[in-house]
């Protein structure tokens, strides 16, 4: 659905540069965060026509959140949703800064406006620096929506009104109603189990559903609507990755044969090869989180996996029938990652341990054993044709449940391959456990097989 503007609700600003308008986006609905999950929220909550966020985005705004600790992807993404609902203005980009604010706060010297994130990193550093002004200047109040309302009119006005001036009231209700709903959807639809929420249905590719009834509003002293509660306030997620691609391996560590290779990383490649791919921040294993990516695999080599393990940063199993992650525990033990939990995608049927007639499969094993495979199913599709594939894996710890699904889109599946009981606490032994990849070549698998990671995210909040 595309983005809902009121044309009747505009904000003045007169921050560095002549006055111009901003464009505010109507409020009522439904977000469906990219990538996470659908989240069906209620009427009164929610803001219509709220533009999701894709893999890129989301990267854009977690990088440029950096900039100081009041800054969140969240908060940053109702502030673009608010001024310009991700339309790009040719002076300032979606951020909707002037020409003087660009040449001021652009990130590097040949920085475009209508590069996506150098605007939104550009949006960071000006709101960082009315915080920081704020401050230190002494103005009562929250200083992020202080700053917002200095976005909105001016530092000038925010001083003389000791507090957000009353033209900047209802932009920064409006920010702060979507910073809420960005925040909730992302915090609700990756414990949607843990809170109740039914279980997600949806994928990266998003669509908005709109609801019937407008949210609750009282009359601000200038006759502007404004949203009558208080957002609650937004908070940064306890674990990130999101990686578009592999241009920069940045927190990323890389073992064996892995190496980082036109914005994808090749796990293996050729024979008798292994690697591994780990983030280097860990997720809690007591909380519950989701992990989607998007992989190929050339020719019938013997597979990749996702794991999650305690054994660190540099953790390698075995080559052929290990998948980077494992042995066979009556002949090569030394090669199983213990602890770990993995979910293997295993394209080579090897007799006596794989299951009978799954030839591709995914599967979960435990601590490395290769022959023990608790739960498995066949993807349904090809996956040694080197076309990209997708497997979203989530974690609910409340319900000790390990859900999978796989497919040729980046749409996901309604129905996942399979849920299996686990508790990763237990399992592992341990509260921080490492996530990440390996894959494997065999010695008689094709010269030309390769298995790849083309784009991964992880949340945990």
């Amino acid at each position: 659905m595309g983005t809902k503007f009121r044309a009747g609700s505009r904000w003045t600003r007169s921050l560095w540069r002549p006055e111009r308008r901003r464009v505010v986006v109507a409020t009522v609905g439904v977000l469906v965060l990219a990538g996470v999950a659908t989240v069906v929220t209620t009427a009164n909550a929610q803001p219509e026509g709220i533009v999701p966020l894709d893999d890129a985005r989301l990267a854009a705004l977690t990088e440029a959140s950096a900039s100081c600790p009041a800054v969140t992807p969240a908060r940053l993404a109702g502030q673009v949703m608010a001024a310009t609902g991700f339309k790009g203005t040719p002076e300032g980009g979606i951020a909707g800064l002037s020409a003087n604010e660009w040449e001021v706060w652009k990130p590097w010297q040949a920085a475009r406006p209508d590069d996506e994130s150098a605007s939104v990193l550009a949006l960071a550093h000006l709101t960082c620096d009315l915080i920081g002004n704020l401050r230190t200047s002494g103005v009562p109040g929250d200083v992020w929506r202080l700053a917002v309302g200095a976005f909105a009119s001016s530092l000038q006005d925010v001083h003389q009104a000791a507090g957000v001036p009353a033209r900047a009231t209802t932009f920064v209700n409006e920010v702060e109603t979507y910073a809420s709903a960005y925040e909730q959807a992302l915090r609700v639809g990756v414990m949607a189990e843990d809170t109740g929420t039914p279980e997600p249905t949806t994928s990266p590719t998003v669509t908005t559903t709109p609801t019937t009834a407008a949210p609750t509003r009282a009359a601000s002293p200038t006759g502007s609507p404004t949203v009558s509660a208080t957002a609650p306030e937004p908070q940064a997620p306890s674990f990130s990755v999101s990686f578009p691609d592999f241009s920069k391996t940045t927190n990323l560590r890389l073992n064996g044969s892995a190496k980082a290779v036109d914005g994808r990383v090749d796990l293996a490649e050729g024979l008798e090869q292994k690697g591994s791919l780990w983030a280097t921040e860990r997720v809690d294993t007591n909380r519950s989180f989701a992990s989607w990516f998007k992989v190929a695999i050339k020719a019938h080599t013997d597979g990749l996996a996702f794991v999650i393990q305690a054994a660190g940063e540099d953790a390698l199993g075995g080559t052929g029938g290990g998948i980077g992650y494992g042995g066979r525990p009556d002949v090569e033990p030394e090669w199983m990652i213990r602890p770990s939990v993995a979910v293997e995608i295993d394209t080579w049927a090897n007799a006596g341990w794989d299951p009978e007639g799954q030839n591709p499969h995914i599967a979960v094993t435990t601590n490395g054993d290769i022959t023990r495979h608790h739960i498995s199913a066949p993807p349904g599709f090809s996956v040694t044709d080197n076309q990209p594939f997708y497997v979203w894996v989530h974690y609910s710890a409340s319900a000790g449940t390990l859900t999978v699904r796989a497919g040729q889109s980046s749409e996901q599946p309604a129905a996942p391959l399979f849920t299996y009981s686990i508790d990763l606490r237990a399992q592992l032994g341990t509260d921080k456990a490492w996530i990440g990849f390996t894959g494997s070549t065999g010695r008689v698998a094709p010269a030309e097989g390769k298995e790849s990671v083309l784009s991964w995210s992880a949340i945990q909040s």
